[in-house]
Parts: structure tokens; C-alpha cells; sequence
């Protein structure tokens, strides 16, 4: 995993290599999916957990919601 400080759009465009004609509407749709899957976060935030904790409270949280759904069901949702 690699970290970079704050960047302007434009500035993490370029980085990745997305500079001419029509680049930024493919730029601007990879990043959606990239976000929609949680693989990047554009916000800053500073959790105090450990994903594996997080893991678990999610877990037990939709665990709670749908009661008949199977350890299975669950885990494929989190995915």
C-alpha cells in the first residue's frame, strides 16, 4: 500500500498518469469504483481500530440485521 499526503484531483490525475483528451471522465470513473469498493478513501480519516476489530463489528452488526442470513451470506457481503 503506498500513501501519499493531500492532492488536488488534477495533481493525482497526473500522478497516475491520466494527462490528454477524455482522460479525466476515465479518470473520474475509475476513481467512483475505486471508492465504491473502499480500495481508496478520499477523505481523511484516522480510525483507532484495527481492521480486524472493525471486521468483527461489522460482522456482528449484520449479524444483528439479518438474523437468518448464514456466516457465508454475511462474509460475502463484506467482501
Amino acid at each position: 500500500m503506498q500513501e501519499n499526503c493531500s492532492m488536488i484531483t488534477r495533481d493525482l490525475r497526473a500522478a497516475c498518469g491520466f494527462v490528454g483528451p477524455n482522460m479525466r471522465s476515465k479518470f473520474d470513473g475509475y476513481i467512483t469504483r475505486l471508492e465504491m469498493s473502499c480500495h481508496i478513501v478520499t477523505e481523511a480519516c484516522r480510525y483507532k481500530r484495527h481492521p480486524e476489530e472493525s471486521y468483527k463489528r461489522m460482522y456482528d452488526h449484520l449479524s444483528a440485521l439479518l438474523p437468518e442470513a448464514t456466516e457465508k451470506q454475511i462474509k460475502k457481503i463484506l467482501k
